[in-house]
C-alpha cells in the first residue's frame, strides 16, 4: 500500500482526485496539506475538512498551508469552482480542526519518518512543496516520488496562451520545483484536457447513490455548467483526478523524460514551460488511454 500526502488547492477536481484516494485500497492517504489557489487556503482547508467528515473519514491529518504564492499576488478561481470550491453546494462547516503545523513542516517530518515510502500528489499551485524543498533540500534522497498536476508542455494554456493555472498561479514556486532534483511525473494539460467526463458518466456515478456519489452528482453540475459556458463542451476535466490515477496504475500513461525551466519574467510567457536539456529531467506524461481511465475513475466512485 502506498503511503500517499495529498497537497492541493480544494476547488471540484481536488475533492475529486482526494475521493479517488480514499476509494483505492492501493492507496494509504496520510495526510492532507492545502495551499491557496483555486480559493483561499482557509477556505480549501475548510473544504478537505469538510468533504472527510461528510464521508465519516477520521484520523487523516489536515494541515494548512501556505495562504499566497512566494513572490506575486494570489489570484483565485472561484469563477470556475463556486464560492466554495465545490460547485456551491454549501457543506456543513466542520467540527474537526486542522493540525497545527506548518504544511511544509508536516511534509518534511512525515517523508523522514517514512523514509522512500511517500509519494506526493500535488494538484495546486507548489507554494508548499517549494518551501519544503528550500527548508530542507536532502528531503530529495528520501522522497519516493512527487506526481503533478500542472504545465501545459506541447499545447496552449488554460489561463494564458501559454501557462497552466497551477504553474502560472506561483511560477516562483514552480521553477524552484520543477527545475529540482526531485523524483518528480508531471501529469500536464496535454493529457487532462485529452477527454472529458461526460454528463452520461456524471448520471452512472449518480445511479449508484453512495455517499461519494452523491457528493460527486452535487459538486459536478455547477462545473459541467461553467466548461459548457467558457469552452462549449459536454462534461468538463477532471485534471487532478489524472494525477491521483497515475499514484495507483501508471500504465494508463505513455511518459517521456525530458527537462523543463519554467519561465518567471513578469511578461505574458509568465508560466510558461520550455523543453530544456539544460534542466535535470523529469518524467512527463503526454499521452493517457482515456477510455481505460474513465472506467477506471467511473467505477472507483460507484463501489
Amino acid at each position: 500500500m502506498k503511503k500517499i500526502i495529498f497537497d492541493g488547492d480544494p476547488g471540484i477536481d481536488d475533492a475529486l482526485a482526494i475521493m479517488l484516494a480514499l476509494q483505492s485500497k492501493e492507496l494509504q492517504l496520510i495526510g492532507i496539506t492545502t495551499v491557496a489557489g483555486n480559493v483561499n487556503v482557509d477556505r480549501g482547508t475548510l473544504n478537505a475538512l469538510s468533504i472527510l467528515e461528510y464521508l465519516k473519514i477520521e484520523n487523516i491529518p489536515v494541515v494548512r498551508g501556505s495562504e499566497k504564492p512566494l513572490y506575486k499576488e494570489l489570484e483565485t478561481a472561484e469563477f470556475v469552482h463556486g464560492q466554495d470550491g465545490l460547485g456551491n453546494i454549501n457543506l456543513p462547516s466542520p467540527k474537526t480542526q486542522p493540525i497545527p503545523q506548518l504544511a511544509s513542516e508536516f511534509i518534511i517530518n512525515t517523508i523522514k519518518n517514512n523514509p522512500n515510502e511517500v509519494t506526493i500528489v500535488a494538484t495546486g499551485p507548489l507554494t508548499n512543496i517549494a518551501k519544503m524543498l528550500t527548508s530542507s533540500p536532502e528531503i530529495s534522497n528520501d522522497i519516493l516520488e512527487l506526481i503533478i498536476m500542472g504545465g501545459a508542455v506541447n499545447i496552449p494554456g488554460n489561463v494564458t496562451s501559454v501557462a497552466e493555472y497551477n504553474i502560472w498561479a506561483d511560477a516562483e514556486a514552480a521553477k524552484i520545483v520543477l527545475e529540482s532534483d526531485l523524483p518528480i511525473t508531471l501529469v500536464p494539460l496535454d493529457v487532462t484536457t485529452s477527454f472529458r467526463l461526460t454528463t452520461a458518466n456524471l448520471y452512472e456515478i449518480k445511479k449508484a447513490n453512495t455517499p461519494i456519489s452523491i457528493l460527486i452528482s452535487r459538486m459536478l453540475p455547477y462545473y459541467i455548467e461553467i466548461n459548457q459556458k467558457l469552452r462549449n463542451i459536454d462534461g468538463c476535466y477532471i485534471h487532478d483526478a489524472l494525477a491521483m490515477a497515475y499514484s495507483i496504475d501508471p500504465t494508463l500513461f505513455t511518459t517521456e523524460m525530458m527537462g523543463l525551466e519554467v519561465m518567471v519574467n513578469k511578461n505574458e510567457e509568465y508560466g510558461k514551460l520550455i523543453i530544456s536539456k539544460e534542466k535535470p529531467p523529469l518524467k512527463i506524461c503526454l499521452k493517457v488511454n482515456s477510455q481505460r481511465f474513465l472506467r477506471f475513475f467511473v467505477d472507483r466512485m460507484i463501489k
